[in-house]
């Protein structure tokens, strides 16, 4: 008997140090079940008594992207979404539109910087410039870094490769700005006003890029956000508000892995 008792002590102690530090993504699921269908999943953050549920996206671009719901948010910390994070090259952005489809853009560095590696992070801008709407909308909030300072502060050609296309700007002013954030702004606060009525062509040719999936499904609007994105120095600043209500585009769901 006391062998038994031992034994289950043992077991149980390797499972909670398999467990315990162990973080799960779609991209985990996906490498489990390679046939595993785009859709709401469960997964546990750091130890079994954390856990959350994300969309995974399991199709486009090959799948395995992470979709975070503003349900959850708040319950992550930034260390949460860097175990997560370990693709650093790739982004998945679903554009939720007016007409009720949801095209996607799949983000990357232009060829020049494939060697910077992407950013994400949670409530944190580090390295990066701050969001415009930081001080209106707080936290939480979620940074999808590009071009940190050191090399956005320049007046050379930037921008983003965005379904198999470079969309580039020249940096006119060193402005160090090479982001889209995503704000859950759970208090409604009217965002800022900087820069309303500016056509911006750069973003404008990035968000005609966006792909209808052939599918047509559709993601819950739970991982929808409201987002900024800046460029430049002359390339852009826009947001999911009245800016782009000509583009059909109410908000934005941005995936990682």
């Amino acid at each position: 008997m006391k062998l038994i008792i031992f034994s289950i002590i043992v077991i149980l102690k390797l499972l909670t140090c398999a467990t315990e530090g162990y973080t799960e993504s779609c991209k985990n699921i996906q490498h489990k079940n390679p046939h595993a269908p785009s859709g709401v999943y469960t997964i546990y953050i750091g130890r079994l008594e954390k856990k959350l549920d994300v969309y995974c996206e399991m199709g486009l671009d090959g799948g395995g992207y992470t979709f975070i719901s503003w349900n959850d948010i708040s319950s992550l910390t930034n260390e949460d979404i860097q175990a997560m994070h370990t693709d650093k090259t790739t982004f998945l952005m679903r554009v939720r539109k007016c007409n009720n489809l949801q095209p996607y853009i799949v983000l990357k560095q232009l060829s020049q910087y494939r060697s910077i590696p992407l950013t994400l992070s949670l409530n944190d801008h580090s390295r990066y410039a701050a969001p415009v709407n930081l001080n209106l909308l707080g936290q939480p909030y979620l940074y999808f870094g590009f071009l940190p300072v050191a090399h956005a502060a320049n007046r050379n050609i930037q921008g983003v490769w965005a379904n198999g296309k470079e969309f580039t700007f020249r940096n006119g002013d060193s402005n160090p700005n090479s982001h889209f954030t995503l704000f859950a702004n759970f208090k409604e606060t009217q965002p800022t006003s900087y820069s309303l009525g500016v056509e911006w062509p750069f973003i404008n040719q990035v968000m005609d890029s966006a792909i209808v999936n052939p599918s047509k499904r559709e993601m819950p609007v739970e991982y929808f956000y409201f987002m900024e994105t800046h460029f430049g120095g002359g390339g852009c600043y826009t947001q999911t508000d009245s800016r782009l209500d000509k583009k059909c585009i109410s908000s934005v769901a941005i995936g990682f892995k």
